[in-house]
């Protein structure tokens, strides 16, 4: 498998973690976030898709057929 730049490593990190925030968010009743951590969670996210939109056209093209057609695990 190919490498992808720096920033789109960081996007989809990113993307991982703040999914799995928003389902506790969702489905934790007793999950809380305090302002100062939901603050961080905006710029993180804010940070990755800057780094995202960053990239060459080339990388994200590449990117987003990897998401597209890699194999789920069912």
């Amino acid at each position: 498998m190919r490498e992808f730049p720096l920033g789109i490593q960081e996007f989809g990190r990113n993307f991982v973690d703040t999914q799995k925030l928003r389902h506790t968010a969702d489905y934790d009743p007793d999950a809380q976030f305090t302002r100062l951590q939901v603050l961080e969670i905006i710029i993180a996210a804010e940070n990755a898709i800057t780094a995202l939109n960053d990239a060459d056209r080339e990388a994200k093209h590449s990117f987003a057929i990897y998401i597209l057609l890699r194999q789920r695990n069912a």
